[in-house]
């Protein structure tokens, strides 16, 4: 509130208090916090007192913001868990003299090209999953980021797939994965 009164961007900040503006950005977002000399910086900078700057409504907000970003972690790796269902649930259609069964991927009428497809997409991207929550345990957050986007690419894929081969279950199921998945991507950024 009081860089933006000041008509400053985070950059502008940065270099006034010689820090990285992605510190600033984790300040602001609640993912950080800075250093009690980095409070007297900033509190002489804005002309007002450290206390001012650490009040408990902010404070609390924070709290509040960082909260809310943990669970965009745990909806994308949920999702990521969930994704090999797609293969076991009796979601895929198979035709019979008699009409039509549900059955898992491995039992449904599908080309044998289409089955390896799908079976490769989904194994790829919940083996990606398990990547990516081992990298932000590590707090590789470059690559993970990177790995998301590929896993939310190859679940779309699996959804087309999905849709093309007139599997109306299955895409259902893949769907709410993927929009799971694309709402924990875009909101935890």
């Amino acid at each position: 509130m009081l860089r933006r009164r000041k008509g400053l961007t985070q950059a502008m900040l940065a270099r006034e208090l010689y820090v990285s503006r992605t510190a600033v950005s984790k300040w602001e977002s609640g993912k950080g916090y800075p250093s009690i000399d980095t409070l007297k910086q900033l509190a002489g900078f804005f002309s007002v007192t450290v206390d001012e700057l650490i009040c408990t409504e902010s404070v609390n907000h924070a709290d509040e913001s960082t909260r809310s970003h943990r669970i965009f972690p745990l909806l994308l790796c949920i999702s990521d868990l969930l994704t090999p269902l797609l293969m076991l649930l009796p979601l895929f259609a198979s035709r019979t003299p008699h009409g039509a069964l549900s059955v898992s991927l491995f039992a449904s009428s599908l080309q044998p090209y289409l089955k390896a497809l799908l079976l490769v997409l989904i194994l790829c991207t919940a083996l990606l999953g398990i990547g990516n929550a081992i990298l932000r345990l590590l707090r590789k957050e470059r690559w993970q980021n990177k790995g998301a986007l590929i896993c939310t690419l190859l679940s779309l894929i699996t959804f087309t797939l999905l849709v093309l081969s007139s599997q109306p279950y299955a895409a259902i199921f893949a769907f709410i994965l993927l929009s799971v998945r694309s709402l924990a991507l875009f909101k935890g950024r």
